[in-house]
């Protein structure tokens, strides 16, 4: 069997411990009193390279305002031919709400994040391009705002943010992520009972690079449809797929091609 099909393999044996968070953050706060985790296993194709492997996703309320987010990924990343699987770079996610509106079944958030990553995934194989090793080897950093929108059973999402690494002469990225979400069921939440929640999920997912070592700068555009359970308010499964529908970005990974999560989230 080849290693795509073992990578996809893997993301749906995952399913019984693990599920996928959306790509498109919510600009709600996690409470104190109730931190979370999220196991995810992806999949990310590309015409020159693969990435598949493993996320922890830890997120912790420092205050009813602000929380901290730390993701440590273990990863395998394929180039040419050549592979290596190991740790790849820590992220960090410092977020604080700076305005929440909440009603009967609606709300409106707008928060400001600030985050980064650490340079913890290798980056010394020379004969490698350094945006296809399992670290940028330099640090990064960025900022960016969120709007969340909830309405009865429609939800709405928007995040733009940008991030810089700090060496290596490599381009900052632009992200703007939107996401929207129906909630199939249950129509209305029973008062004495929180029943088995299943919402839709669709995301429209981009990115602008700007110009890098002699290549110009590039666009990618991902549509990412993908479907949420919740068997209980502490616990979440998620799954999504992410398919190429427009790309410029002339990077050392080439095209990109189809791609997939699985997460599960559970909060303590």
């Amino acid at each position: 069997m080849s290693r795509k099909l073992w990578a996809l393999l893997l993301i749906f044996l995952a399913a019984g411990t693990a599920s996928a968070q959306i790509e498109t953050a919510n600009a709600g706060v996690v409470s104190p009193r109730s931190p979370e985790l999220k196991i995810r296993t992806f999949y990310r194709g590309a015409e020159n390279g693969d990435r598949y492997g493993l996320k922890l996703i830890g997120t912790y309320g420092l205050t009813r305002q602000d929380e901290i987010r730390l993701v440590i990924p273990v990863l395998n990343r394929e180039y040419l031919g050549d592979s290596q699987f190991g740790l790849g770079d820590v992220m960090w996610r410092y977020k604080h709400s700076l305005y929440q509106k909440d009603g009967v079944m609606k709300s409106d958030r707008f928060a400001f994040f600030v985050d980064g990553s650490l340079p913890t995934g290798d980056s010394s194989d020379s004969a490698v391009p350094t945006r296809a090793q399992l670290g940028l080897g330099t640090p990064q950093l960025g900022a960016g705002l969120i709007f969340s929108n909830v309405r009865d059973r429609h939800r709405f999402s928007a995040e733009l943010g940008y991030s810089q690494p700090l060496g290596n002469d490599l381009a900052g990225t632009t992200r703007l992520n939107l996401a929207y979400w129906y909630r199939f069921t249950p129509a209305q939440f029973p008062e004495d009972e929180r029943p088995l929640e299943v919402r839709g999920v669709v995301e429209l997912l981009s990115e602008l690079r700007g110009a890098e070592r002699g290549r110009d700068a590039g666009t990618l555009v991902f549509l990412a449809p993908g479907l949420q359970i919740y068997p209980s308010p502490s616990t979440q499964v998620e799954l999504n797929v992410l398919v190429p529908v427009a790309q410029s970005l002339r990077d050392p990974l080439g095209d990109r091609q189809l791609g997939g999560s699985l997460t599960a989230k559970f909060r303590f």
